[in-house]
């Protein structure tokens, strides 16, 4: 049996050869005969010639490039979902002839097409944010403050005190909640959505719908509010 002769290896050749491959790529379209002899290692006792090589190689990225598109176009198709869901709703709300109206319209919309177990929509007057709360809504009106001054919605789990001081001392079993400050001509107020699932409103979910959604209740109840004083 032959020993087998270990030839040292050039590493300033191998790096002037990887270079000058690399700088013509269709090389080996040229010199196709040179595909039939050359082989890499593919495990013990096995060798895979370069063409099956490269084959694998982009079969693997083929497939990482469908899953990309597949990923792209459930986001997308998500993504009118929501804005059909979103104007079905705008159409609704511009029905409203009062805040209960309002209110009501948001309940039926959110639980029936957007997985939502609890709507509250907590409008306040503009000193109540600044004057001494009851120690028990202390904090609820705290984070309402915050909410208001960043002007962004926000996600997550909410402390008992919290979910009784948005949804009316009534927060039942919600595990997550999303906040949409309504900001606009006289009106300082939030919109509180709650789900039982503890990951449907998680704190990394994207809000750009959030925001979208606050825009149209903030009309909603600004439209109906001249009606609200005058009966007043």
């Amino acid at each position: 049996m032959s020993a087998v002769v270990e030839v040292p290896v050039d590493v300033e050749l191998e790096r002037t050869l990887t270079e000058y491959l690399a700088a013509r790529p269709d090389f080996f379209e040229r010199h196709g005969e040179l595909l039939a002899t050359l082989r890499i290692p593919h495990g013990p006792g096995q060798a895979v010639s370069l063409v099956e090589r490269q084959l694998g190689l982009l079969r693997g990225q083929s497939e990482q490039l469908r899953e990309r598109l597949e990923q792209l176009i459930a986001v997308a198709r998500e993504n009118e979902i929501l804005h059909d869901r979103l104007h079905r709703l705008t159409l609704a709300l511009l029905d409203a002839e009062d805040f209960d109206a309002v209110l009501r319209t948001l309940r039926t919309e959110l639980q029936a097409h957007f997985d939502a177990d609890a709507v509250a929509l907590r409008q306040v007057a503009g000193g109540e944010l600044q004057r001494a709360q009851d120690p028990s809504r202390q904090s609820g009106a705290l984070l309402l403050r915050e909410l208001i001054a960043t002007g962004q919605p926000r996600c997550g789990a909410l402390a008992s005190a919290e979910l009784g001081y948005f949804f009316d001392g009534e927060p039942g079993d919600i595990r997550s909640v999303a906040l949409i400050p309504l900001i606009g001509p006289r009106l300082t107020g939030a919109l509180a959505i709650g789900s039982r699932d503890p990951q449907r409103f998680h704190p990394g979910k994207a809000t750009d719908f959030l925001v979208r959604l606050g825009e149209v209740v903030a009309r909603a109840v600004q439209a109906v509010a001249p009606r609200e004083a005058a009966r007043g």
